[in-house]
């Protein structure tokens, strides 16, 4: 069997000694070429030639980066003709492709069950190349196809794209790539955006969590019992789609409430400690056919500080996860996205204009009127208009509006003729 090593002398974890010990320990299995990397894409020069050179193995020791390199060399672009010149070879003809971790994260590695360590691992491939010699066959995984090329685990878009490219640049500088280095290029970027994904359910979210925990408050019951009880209780259709079948689109109480009785058991929320400045809050949500609770432990200092202690997450997808430690992963990031937007903060100023009667609500034509400035992407900030208005008494009866009560609640105006108006009287020297 001819094989062909490429080694990414600098990589994070890899040393000539180790180096040494697996060019060895291969040689004692299969007809052996050694080949360095020294520049990004080399990996995949590399890899191709192997590949028409028809080797039977292509084995990579090195990080994600240099793995992903390997495999785009073996296979060619995702859309082009096998056999053709420069492609890829026809599939019967494509190597075996070996990895022995050299990298800081080595995330395609580990979810393969590939050590981490490179000694281990070699020790795994030397004999799985026993294993082949015998039965002749190779482990076959799926991967992404990207469009120019291939992804093996994972592909990131919009910030994870961003952050990577920052990355890379700095890489080019000369700069070692560490763990802080990318959590430091990530937070500038993602703290001066506006955006959130999927920023409608994390309105819905925010919003009807923080109601329901209200009316948990004002009911004298605790915030899970109630949800439980609500959720145990006959749904109510949709007029109009009282026949419509069940699909997975749809709520599905008991899945809700498996992981908010998870995660209540995870956090002891039963035994919980009542003491002053420190509270325990729990909500749950279902959107994008997935059920997931969580539960924070959070304290408030004189100074009114948020310190966020510790949080509880239990997810319900419905379906089996083929990479457990990206989806745990994407669990972490979850709850670090919605912390650091704790950090942010929009003021409302009094905005004083009377507007033309046309324009108004009530009879005076007067508005309570706010603006503030918000960001809509980085380094662009917009002006909005923020109307108070007072939350209706709803006669449960026949849900009429029986008057108005004393707490506020704000909407964003989005009528263009307001923005004109204020604009008019902004020209005419009016606040």
């Amino acid at each position: 069997m001819r094989a062909v090593l490429i080694v990414n002398p600098n990589a994070t974890s890899t040393t000539p000694a180790g180096r040494d010990l697996l060019a060895h320990a291969l040689e004692s299995r299969v007809h052996l070429t050694v080949e360095h990397t020294n520049h990004r894409g080399h990996a995949t020069e590399i890899a191709r030639a192997a590949a028409q050179a028809g080797v039977d193995a292509v084995i990579v020791h090195g990080g994600d980066g240099t793995v992903n390199e390997v495999v785009n060399g073996v296979l060619g672009e995702p859309q082009s003709t096998p056999g053709s010149p420069g492609s890829r070879p026809a599939r019967g003809e494509l190597p075996a492709v070996g990895v022995v971790p050299g990298g800081s994260a080595n995330v395609f590695a580990r979810s393969l069950g590939i050590s981490p360590d490179p000694v281990e691992a070699t020790n795994q491939l030397v004999d799985l190349l026993g294993a082949h010699h015998h039965d002749g066959s190779w482990r076959r995984i799926g991967l992404m196809d990207c469009g120019e090329r291939w992804a093996l685990f994972t592909a990131g878009l919009g910030v994870d794209g961003e952050v990577v490219a920052a990355v890379d640049a700095q890489r080019e500088k000369g700069r070692k790539v560490t763990a802080s280095r990318y959590i430091g290029t990530a937070i500038p970027l993602m703290l001066r955006t506006g955006y959130l994904r999927a920023p409608g359910n994390n309105a819905y979210a925010f919003v009807g969590q923080s109601f329901l925990d209200e009316l948990a408050v004002a009911a004298g019951r605790d915030p899970l019992e109630f949800q439980l009880e609500i959720l145990s209780n006959k749904m109510v259709p949709v007029p109009g789609e009282e026949n419509k079948p069940k699909g997975p689109r749809d709520l599905n109480p008991e899945r809700m409430k498996g992981v908010l009785q998870l995660v209540a058991e995870k956090s002891n929320w039963a035994s919980r400690k009542k003491e002053p400045g420190r509270a325990m809050g729990i909500a749950g949500y279902f959107c994008h056919l997935g059920y997931f609770a969580e539960v924070a432990d959070v304290s408030v200092d004189k100074d009114n500080k948020i310190k966020v202690n510790h949080v509880w997450a239990a997810g319900d997808v419905g379906s089996e996860i083929i990479n457990p430690q990206a989806a745990e992963s994407m669990g972490f990031g979850g709850v670090v996205e919605g912390m650091s937007h704790m950090q942010q903060e929009i003021t409302l100023e009094p905005l004083k204009v009377r507007l033309p009667a046309a324009l108004a609500v009530s009879d005076k034509g007067d508005y309570k009127l706010f603006s503030a400035t918000v960001p809509v992407d980085r380094d662009i900030f917009r002006k909005i208009v923020v109307r108070e208005s007072r939350i209706p008494r709803i006669d449960p009866a026949d849900f009429a509006v029986k008057g108005w009560t004393e707490r506020p609640y704000y909407e964003i105006c989005t009528d263009p003729a307001i923005y004109a108006a204020l604009e008019k009287k902004k020209g005419a020297g009016s606040r």
